[in-house]
């Protein structure tokens, strides 16, 4: 009876010890770094400001007359066929 008792106690301080060792071992991959916020993007130099320049004009195209309206030739006027008399 003596053995029984001591066998459940002996399993129990393993399995004890077995849980307090596995929850104080370090990761595998060893300490981890402290975590940061990422640095933010350096920000480039804006170029000196310039005087806009005035816009480039182009020449005016000559002004042109208004072509008058091509004309046709009038159509033939037709005769009228006289009417054919039946007697």
């Amino acid at each position: 009876m003596l053995f029984r008792h001591s066998f459940v106690f002996l399993f129990g301080v393993v399995l004890l010890i077995t849980i307090a060792m596995t929850q104080a071992q370090p990761p595998i991959g060893g300490p981890t770094p402290p975590t940061r916020r990422p640095t933010p993007p350096t920000r480039r130099p804006t170029p000196p400001t310039r005087r806009p320049t005035p816009p480039t004009r182009r020449p005016t195209p000559p002004t042109r007359r208004p072509t008058p309206p091509t004309r046709r030739p009038t159509r033939p006027t037709r005769r009228p066929t006289p009417p054919i008399i039946t007697t």
